[in-house]
């Protein structure tokens, strides 16, 4: 079965496979290992998390979200034992819980304006491992995917722009590390 049958069969657990066009790139984009260690930024309530849990085996995954809407507490239908989720900020570099920890995958699917995503980016860049790949969804448009783009030159990236068949920011960016 792959990524967009498993998430379609599970509910759909997340709108990557049904609003967006995301699946098919991930499943390209991601090597399915064994105990691979994934952070994903902005989860709502955790249908991706699930998602990727069901994917991989043995994975170690986490999930950060500052849940405005509910005074930054995770909202109880989020949680599960399947993964780990924060309440933390994204742009605030020191709110970052993660100090040793390193990821095979980190996703940011949390505020899809430019200068958040950067911000985002240059904090948790660093804690991805050799060899891992860094994904930005939904990114808003093309003046805001031009400043992204200039912010990972000299990466290796790709573009994947579904936007004629799909919604109008399924733009997706992964950007791998040397």
């Amino acid at each position: 079965m792959n990524l967009h049958e498993l998430n379609m069969n599970s509910g759909p657990l997340t709108d990557k496979g049904a609003a967006h066009n995301y699946l098919v790139s991930y499943e390209k984009e991601m090597d399915k290992l064994d105990n691979v260690t994934l952070l994903e930024i902005g989860v709502w309530m955790g249908g991706s998390l699930k998602l990727w849990s069901m994917w991989f085996n043995n994975p170690i995954i986490y999930g950060i979200d500052n849940y405005p809407m509910f005074g930054g507490i995770v909202p109880e239908e989020a949680l599960s034992p399947l993964y780990t989720i924060l309440p933390v900020d994204s742009q605030i570099e020191a709110d970052c819980p993660f100090k040793d920890e390193m990821f095979d995958y980190i996703i940011d699917d949390a505020m899809h304006d430019a200068t958040s995503i950067i911000k985002t980016f240059n904090i948790y860049w660093p804690k991805l491992k050799s060899g891992g790949k860094y994904f930005i969804e939904d990114v808003l448009d093309d003046s805001q995917l031009s400043q992204i783009c200039q912010r990972v030159e000299g990466y290796s990236y790709t573009v994947f722009d579904t936007r004629a068949t799909h919604t109008p920011n399924d733009l997706l960016i992964v950007i791998q590390k040397p």
